[in-house]
């Protein structure tokens, strides 16, 4: 037994994926112990406010930097990578103004559109959240292609610490939404400044000063073109399809549904990225080596995928079988509906996390162009699950039900297909 552990702990990609994962899960811990104190502070309204701003930032970020600070890991010129960096943040500047210019123009237009009239001014946050999110998406990036895994998984400790520290301390001060959504903008300059000065403090996250610069950033954003013109896009019309409920709750069944469904979505997703971001952090660069070997990534797709399958099965079965005694217990009794809906989010949820390692082949196997037309197809199925589930029930947990069941089809197909694309691909992708 003791030999297994001690070969387990030698294999570098294993060893890698438990420091990380022990960074995310005290972290989560963290955010799990600090969420029965923070949903009595600031109630379901809040939180559905909350979660609609943040749909609004998960489907422009992607926009924010056209997806260049995915492509930080794959050069194998470190100068290389510093210039998609830069050219990241120059991008995201010119997006969040021209936002800014939208809000400008049209400000109370898009609130009554969106039925998000109780923001207000606070939506000047989301360009601003939008620069934010690509610097911690740059630094984030440029850990990973350094492998310094230790420096994530202490950042995301003290990063927890410091977010629901803010939330709880603001929101004895003045429990309302507008604490929450400025907590959520400058918690991600909070996690990029920690990064950056982890990576300083390092000697191996700094410029290898052996390279020099290949290409400039106008060759650059040429070279890895197909991020800004497949996968962002298809992160555009994946966030829509993500944020399309919160939204959607929102104007149906008013802030509370959408709070409900804010807290089950945070709650679940501790367990999906204590794991499942821990993997993906890890097998991103490792696979990338494999296929920049020549060799097939199918095995090394199959052990990740059927690994986090196995994990994932003991927290989503728990929540599925006691969900709204356990939301109510520890929530508080007004969070009941959110269990109700927590118990069918996990089979989502659950296949969700089966396929990150899924997620994170596809731009190192260059599939980004057929992922965005899988993508349309998706979102449009996401879609038609809502509209269909509200025109024939019209009620909040059909809405859910639908939904559910509608992304674990997704995730299946998504899983099959990468699986079936990486069996092909054998050969050497040189970038």
């Amino acid at each position: 037994m003791l030999n297994k552990a001690l070969g387990f702990w030698r294999n570098t990609f294993a060893r890698n994926v438990a420091i990380v994962a022990s960074g995310t899960a005290i972290a989560q811990v963290i955010t799990l112990l600090s969420a029965p104190i923070i949903t009595r502070i600031y109630g379901p309204e809040a939180f559905g406010i909350l979660g609609a701003f943040n749909a609004l930032l998960v489907m422009t970020t992607p926009l924010a930097a056209l997806s260049y600070p995915i492509a930080i890991v794959l050069p194998k010129n470190d100068r290389d990578a510093l210039g998609l960096v830069l050219l990241s943040l120059k991008i995201s500047l010119l997006t969040s103004l021209l936002v800014a210019f939208v809000f400008i123009v049209a400000k109370d237009a898009v609130l009554q559109m969106l039925n998000l009239a109780e923001v207000g001014d606070f939506i000047w946050l989301l360009p601003l959240a939008m620069v934010l999110s690509v610097l911690l998406a740059t630094t984030t990036q440029w850990v990973v292609r350094k492998k310094l895994f230790s420096l994530k998984a202490k950042v995301a400790v003290a990063h927890a610490v410091l977010q629901n520290g803010l939330k709880i301390s603001l929101g004895l001060i003045a429990p309302v939404f507008s604490m929450l959504i400025t907590v959520a903008t400058f918690g991600y300059a909070i996690n990029a400044i920690l990064f950056y000065f982890g990576i300083r403090r390092s000697k191996k996250g700094a410029v290898s000063n052996s390279d020099s610069p290949q290409n400039s950033q106008i060759v650059l954003a040429k070279d890895y073109n197909d991020f800004a013109l497949y996968r962002t896009p298809q992160l555009i019309i994946s966030a829509v399809g993500q944020g399309m409920p919160v939204l959607m709750l929102t104007a149906l069944f008013g802030p509370a549904a959408a709070g409900f469904y804010a807290l089950s979505r945070l709650v679940l997703g501790a367990p999906a990225q204590l794991i499942g971001q821990s993997v993906q952090t890890v097998f991103y660069p490792h696979f990338n080596e494999t296929i920049r070997n020549g060799k097939s990534g199918l095995r090394l797709l199959i052990k990740s995928t059927a690994s986090l399958m196995v994990v994932g099965i003991l927290p989503f079965t728990i929540v599925i079988a006691i969900g709204p005694w356990l939301f109510s217990s520890v929530f508080g009794p007004d969070w009941q509906v959110a269990g109700e809906i927590s118990q069918w989010l996990s089979v989502w949820m659950f296949f969700s996390l089966a396929a990150r390692p899924a997620i994170s082949a596809i731009p190192v196997l260059r599939l980004q162009g057929l992922f965005l037309f899988f993508e349309i197809t998706f979102t449009l199925l996401r879609i038609l699950s809502l509209y269909l589930a509200y025109i024939t029930y019209g009620t909040l947990m059909s809405v859910i039900i639908w939904y559910a069941l509608s992304n674990v089809l997704i995730y299946l197909t998504l899983i099959l297909w990468v699986g079936h694309s990486s069996k092909l691909n054998t050969k050497n992708l040189n970038y």
